[in-house]
C-alpha cells in the first residue's frame, strides 16, 4: 500500500510540473501565433537560430512534445490512481494504460523526428542536456515504456477477459 502511495506521489509531483511545461508551450505557441513574432519561437527551438528555415517545424514539434508527455502522464496517473482503490482487475486501467503508452510513443515519435530534423539540418551536433526531452537516449526510454503500457494494457485485458469467463463457469 505503501508502494502504492509513493508512486502515486511521484507520479503526481511530474504531473504537476508537466503541466506547467505544457502550458508554456501553449502559451508560447499562441503568442507567436498571435504576434507573428518569431522571436519567441526561439525558445522552442533551441539551439536552433531564430533565421534557420526549419525553425517553423521544429518548433511546431517541440511545442507538442510537452504536451503529449503531460497526456500521457495524466494517463498514467489514472492508473496510480486505479491502483490505490485496489481496482486490480477493472477495464479503466486497461484502458488508461494503453492510452498512456499511446501518448508516450507519440511524444518519442515526435522527438524522434525534431531530434533528426535538427541534426540533418543543421552543421553542428545537438547538445542538449541529459534531461531534456530531446535527449535521444531518453526518448528512446519514453518509446521503450510507452510500447511496454501497452503490452501491459493488453495483458490485463486478456486476464480480465479470463477472470470473468472462469467466473462464468462457477
Amino acid at each position: 500500500m505503501r508502494t502504492n502511495l509513493i508512486l502515486k506521489t511521484i507520479i503526481d509531483i511530474l504531473f504537476f510540473i508537466l503541466s506547467l511545461g505544457a502550458l508554456g508551450a501553449v502559451i508560447i505557441s499562441l503568442m507567436s501565433l498571435f504576434t507573428l513574432d518569431l522571436d519567441l519561437l526561439s525558445y522552442t527551438s533551441y539551439p536552433l537560430p531564430i533565421n534557420h528555415e526549419w525553425i517553423i517545424p521544429i518548433s511546431i514539434l517541440n511545442i507538442l512534445i510537452p504536451i503529449f508527455f503531460f497526456l500521457g502522464i495524466g494517463y498514467l496517473r489514472e492508473v496510480a490512481k486505479c491502483f490505490l482503490k485496489k481496482k486490480w482487475y477493472h477495464e479503466k486501467i486497461v484502458k488508461y494504460f494503453r492510452l498512456s503508452g499511446r501518448y508516450l510513443s507519440i511524444t518519442a515519435i515526435i522527438g524522434f523526428v525534431s531530434y533528426f530534423l535538427y541534426t540533418f539540418t543543421t552543421e553542428n551536433r545537438c547538445s542538449l542536456p541529459a534531461s531534456s526531452l530531446k535527449n535521444p537516449h531518453l526518448i528512446l526510454f519514453i518509446l521503450i515504456t510507452g510500447l511496454c503500457f501497452i503490452m501491459i494494457s493488453r495483458i490485463l485485458k486478456e486476464t480480465i477477459e479470463a477472470k470473468q469467463e472462469n467466473e462464468l463457469t462457477i
